[in-house]
């Protein structure tokens, strides 16, 4: 779900602003592998957006739970999302404002929809069931495709 806000809301400023890519403005190799219809979309981030929603939506559900090894969802969560995030400005894809602005915007929405969505909640070991409970997760992603994974605990 936060994704998937994340995404949409990315892509309609993306189209709306239509800032040009560094690579277009300077003419760097990169430039040669845009589409035409991407050549003025770099602000914001969408990567930088992606990346720090999932993080941050999966840290924040961690701690809404309570579950012991948040801070390892947050920290190796927000890792990612920041190489990422700088891979994107090292490939002449985006200006550092584009990324900085997509992070804070992905880590905002990543953190307060958990907390719209979800009430807090404490994991005991006597709820947990013995047998894994698993189910399939799809959110769809616009102009991207989708998002696919598998939710669930053992």
């Amino acid at each position: 779900q936060t994704v998937s806000f994340t995404m949409t809301f990315t892509n309609v400023v993306k189209v709306v602003i239509a800032r040009q890519r560094p690579a277009v403005h300077y003419n760097s190799n990169y430039a040669s592998r845009l589409s035409e219809s991407e050549q003025n979309l770099s602000f914001f981030s969408g990567h930088a957006a992606f990346a720090f929603a999932f993080a941050s939506a999966a840290g924040s559900l961690a701690s809404l739970r309570g579950y012991r090894h948040a801070p390892w969802v947050w920290a190796v969560g927000l890792s990612i999302a920041a190489f990422t995030s700088y891979a994107r400005i090292g490939a002449d894809a985006h200006y550092t404002t584009d990324v900085l602005v997509g992070g804070a915007v992905g880590a905002g929405i990543g953190s307060l929809m958990p907390r719209w969505l979800h009430k807090r909640t404490t994991v005991q070991n006597t709820e947990r069931t013995k047998t894994p409970s698993w189910q399939p997760m799809f959110a769809p992603v616009p102009y991207e495709g989708a998002v696919l994974g598998v939710n669930g605990g053992f």
